[in-house]
């Protein structure tokens, strides 16, 4: 009964389905999940590739369907659910689990992000000044700063956000000189499966924290 009153009185578990989407899917537009799809598909032909990531998908889906289902009912989250089921240790268990995941997932998105600017942005700096590490430095410290801000600042940025990365992706998919990625000529196969769950499995052991803020 504590819990569920506990629960029900986060300030901000009322965002709309619009906006919980927009605040995954930017995410899920990030560059390291495009760079995961473009080795899936060099590991694969192009039947081979889709047919990967939508049984790795699936998997995660019906994953992410029974760890929810454990937690909708109390808003609880992922480490509710933890102390719950598997007592003290396994609480702390997954709580050192999620830590690192989303430590290596930060300086995935951090490096990758860091890389891409610097490579399209010309800075002229001393040549001695490591500009990835600044760079690096700067978007690791604008993510923390709205992350501290919560839900409601990630709904606000991701809902106005999030239609400008998927017109930008368009853009530069249409106005970019053809160029061809190599393609596997494997038949139809699961290569790469792997891959697809192992970028995920962080995400989705941690969707009952982040859609106990839903409106149901």
């Amino acid at each position: 009964m504590r819990h569920q009153k506990t629960a029900t009185e986060l300030p901000d578990c009322n965002q709309s389905a619009w906006q919980l989407a927009s605040i995954q899917l930017s995410g899920w537009t990030s560059l390291p999940i495009l760079a995961t799809s473009l080795y899936v598909l060099k590991e694969n032909s192009f039947l081979g590739a889709v047919f990967t990531i939508v049984v790795g998908n699936a998997i995660l889906w019906f994953l992410r369907l029974g760890i929810l289902s454990m937690s909708f009912a109390r808003r609880q989250s992922t480490l509710d659910i933890a102390r719950e089921y598997l007592g003290e240790v396994g609480n702390w268990c997954i709580a050192i689990l999620l830590l690192v995941t989303t430590l290596f997932w930060f300086i995935a998105q951090t490096s990758t992000g860091s890389l891409t600017i610097s490579d399209l942005i010309a800075i002229r700096e001393d040549p001695g000044i490591d500009q990835f590490t600044q760079v690096s430095v700067l978007l690791g410290l604008i993510s923390t700063l709205v992350c501290m801000g919560g839900m409601v600042l990630l709904r606000r940025l991701s809902v106005v956000l999030f239609p400008v990365l998927v017109a930008g992706f368009f853009v530069v998919l249409f106005t970019l000189p053809h160029f061809s990625i190599p393609v596997s000529s494997k038949p139809l196969s699961l290569a790469g499966l792997t891959l697809v769950l192992g970028s995920n499995l962080g995400i989705t052991a941690d969707l009952p924290t982040f859609f106990r803020h839903s409106r149901s």
